[in-house]
Parts: structure tokens; sequence; C-alpha cells
């Protein structure tokens, strides 16, 4: 897409990204603020957001706290003059 637009990228990371999510709602706030629109038709929310923390806990919640696991895609490039 960037050579398409007439760039040259000059550099590409991939890395891990984990992410503290605060308190013990912090799963169910981060799906609320980023996930919303996947709630909407949802007949009962709350109910689901409790069964994703019960599923989702053994992976994502240590030490006391929820950790959003993600990568994060890093890109440079320049347009040549």
């Amino acid at each position: 897409m960037l050579a398409d637009a007439g760039f040259e990228v000059t550099g590409a990371w991939l890395f891990d990204r984990p992410t503290r999510l605060g308190g013990e709602q912090g799963l169910a706030n981060w799906v609320r603020m980023f996930g919303g629109h996947l709630l909407a038709d949802v007949i009962a929310p709350e109910a689901f957001l409790a069964e994703l923390s019960v599923r989702l806990r053994p992976a994502l919640h240590h030490d006391g706290t929820w950790w959003a696991d993600y990568r994060r895609l890093r890109v440079t490039s320049v347009k040549p003059g």
C-alpha cells in the first residue's frame, strides 16, 4: 500500500506489546472501549463479559491484573522527492 502511494519502506518491526489493563474490570472495560460495536447485538452484554473474563483469565490475568496481549507493527517509509 505504501509503495502504491509512492513511498519507499525503510524499515518494519513486529514486536510484542503486552499492556496492563487497570482494575479487576480491566478486560471488560477494554472490550467496551475498543469493541463496543461487537456487543451491540448481544442480548446480555454484562453476562457475556463476565463469561469472557472467566474464559480468558488463565491466559490474560497475571500478577493480579489483566493484560491486553497484542503485537505492534511499526513501519517507517520515505517519499522520494
